[in-house]
């Protein structure tokens, strides 16, 4: 060939006698067929140590002749000398069985050595071992006709095969074979896991597929990795961060998540990937696992060491092997240790399109944007818009999350009709009408239902402060995330007019019908209505208080607080 390249491989051979110029060598004999070949190569003499040789002076042959054997090989095809195979002729990945004999050869005619060939095996062929993917039974099989199978379970007592059975629990199966006139087959062995049952599987959502069934998210889990979802492709392709999320229907004890990638074709295989379980399809949690897939289409196994029970699971992938925007994946599965008849199931808290207060779990205040937004504080150094503060009846403290379709626990965080966003991947939080992945918060639950957030825009860092006081800005670029939760806005309306200033620092919060009262040292406070009866008294210490008014009917109140050197008045309103 002009690019110097494997050559003359032959099909089909049933055998292939070498010898030297007096006839003498060796005949190489299948029990059934095989591929075979010899030349003056090896395959690694086409390769220099970091590239494939182009041209025919920098091959050079070898002395020796170098004989290869196959059970098959692959045809011309993968769109470099046409199209692809036909489907009959393709060869995938599979245990295969290869049996053939090395006979020494003494001068002797083609006649002669075909009739050399026709001797039989003396040897049974060894067992093959699958288990169907969809039902979890295990077949035994061999070549050679009439054979009985004999297989353990774990190394117990030994059965003779009959026809295929259940092995949902997993374990190791030892099998050989015998027959007539013939020496057993050698012992083959194979472990399995435990069967993970794909065929209720569903695609919950997916944030982008192609235009054509065979790109379509639900290709991933179909049990075929020759089949592959792929995300849109061509004119508006969407960029990375690309998700898909998959309804397991039973809660599994998960020990690994597998990936394949597209088998045809390296195209939108995942690189950076973040792997995420839950048993509420709208709530998920940290990544469970993170890193980087290799560029090839065989299985690549992850490791969840937190063993997590899980019904749900989300694959993001944040990168393409080539850097390309695209996304794909030839099978998405797990390997579990059991099915659970139930599991702990996260609360929801967060629900589209309702109104918030943002609250700092630490601090106990709450996600503010600052009065001048673009300016930073006081005028001073551009922090970003957003700080943390002492809570008060402002729309400045009212956020909204929107749904981003596609994508779960991924919003748009609102305040004031614009959003959340960070002008080109850095660190501040900005207040703007960027909506794609610049404009985009991710949300990360625990089970009590506070949660972190994290920028789009950013890989692997999260939202948290520098200092947790009143006017502390918040950034995006911290590698540990701060606890967070809402507080859904309601439409009761506390004020608050005070006699004595600078005291006690007081606070309403109409989320939940409660006065927060920072209190300069231990004290009580009393409530009076508007005709001077009390209704109500409360101990106070130094510091954050929080006195709950739900039940108090909508009205004005009297406000008194005082301790031996400290005395505040004022008056609140329930409305």
């Amino acid at each position: 060939y002009v690019v110097p390249q494997e050559m003359g491989s032959k099909q089909d051979v049933r055998w292939l006698a070498l010898s030297d110029n007096a006839g003498n060598g060796l005949l190489f004999i299948a029990t059934d067929t095989m591929a075979a070949a010899a030349g003056h190569y090896r395959p690694s003499d086409f390769f220099t140590v970091t590239e494939r040789i182009k041209h025919p002076y920098q091959f050079h042959t070898r002395e020796n002749t170098v004989v290869y054997l196959d059970a098959r090989q692959r045809p011309l095809g993968n769109a470099s000398c046409g199209p692809e195979p036909m489907e009959k002729y393709e060869l995938y990945a599979e245990t295969t069985a290869f049996n053939f004999m090395i006979l020494p050869l003494e001068t002797a005619s083609n006649e002669q050595l075909s009739i050399k060939a026709r001797v039989k095996n003396p040897v049974c062929s060894p067992v093959k071992i699958e288990r169907d993917s969809r039902t979890g039974k295990i077949s035994l099989s061999s070549a050679t006709s009439g054979a009985t199978i004999i297989y353990s379970i774990n190394s117990g007592e030994q059965k003779t095969y009959t026809q295929p059975f259940d092995f949902s629990e997993g374990g190791l199966i030892e099998t050989y074979c015998r027959a007539d006139n013939q020496f057993n087959s050698m012992t083959t062995s194979a472990y399995f896991g435990f069967f993970v049952d794909k065929s209720n599987w569903k695609i919950v959502s997916s944030s982008s597929q192609g235009s054509n069934n065979y790109e379509f998210a639900k290709n991933a889990i179909d049990g075929d990795p020759n089949t592959y979802w792929h995300t849109k492709w061509g004119s508006g392709e969407p960029k990375h961060p690309h998700e898909i999320v998959v309804d397991m229907s039973q809660y599994y004890k998960v020990e690994a998540f597998v990936y394949s990638g597209r088998m045809d074709m390296e195209n939108g295989r995942v690189k950076d990937y973040e792997i995420y379980f839950s048993n509420n399809p709208e709530v998920w949690g940290n990544p469970v696992a993170k890193g980087q897939f290799a560029n090839v289409s065989s299985p690549q196994r992850v490791e969840i060491t937190s063993v997590p029970i899980a019904r749900y699971f989300k694959l993001i992938a944040r990168s393409e092997v080539n850097n390309r925007v695209w996304t794909s994946a030839g099978e998405l599965g797990i390997e579990a240790s059991a099915v659970l008849e139930s599991a702990e199931v996260p609360k929801q808290v967060i629900f589209p399109d309702k109104e918030y207060r943002i609250k700092h779990v630490a601090s106990g205040l709450y996600l503010q944007r600052i009065p001048n937004t673009g300016t930073g504080l006081d005028g001073g150094f551009y922090y970003g818009d957003f700080y943390i503060n002492p809570l008060q009846n402002d729309d400045k403290f009212t956020f909204i999350f929107r749904a981003v379709p596609g994508f779960k626990s991924v919003y748009k965080v609102e305040n004031t009709g614009k959003y959340i966003f960070n002008d080109g991947g850095g660190w501040r939080c900005e207040w703007g009408s960027y909506t794609d992945d610049y404009g985009r918060i991710q949300v990360e639950s625990n089970i009590d239902g506070a949660f972190k957030l994290r920028g789009f825009w950013q890989k692997d860092l999260y939202v948290n402060l520098d200092s947790e006081t009143p006017n502390s800005f918040i950034f995006s670029d911290k590698p540990v995330g701060t606890l967070w939760q809402v507080e859904e806005k309601t439409n009761t309306a506390i004020s608050l007019f005070f006699f004595e200033k600078g005291i006690g620092q007081v606070y309403p919060n109409p989320a939940e019908d409660y006065i927060i009262y920072f209190a300069p040292e231990n004290g009580l406070i009393n409530f009076y209505d508007m005709l001077g009866r009390k209704v109500g008294q409360y101990a106070i210490v130094q510091g954050e208080n929080r006195i709950t008014v739900a039940n108090y009917s909508n009205g004005e109140y009297l406000f008194e607080f005082f301790s031996e050197k400290v005395k505040q008045h004022g008056m609140w309103i329930k409305k």
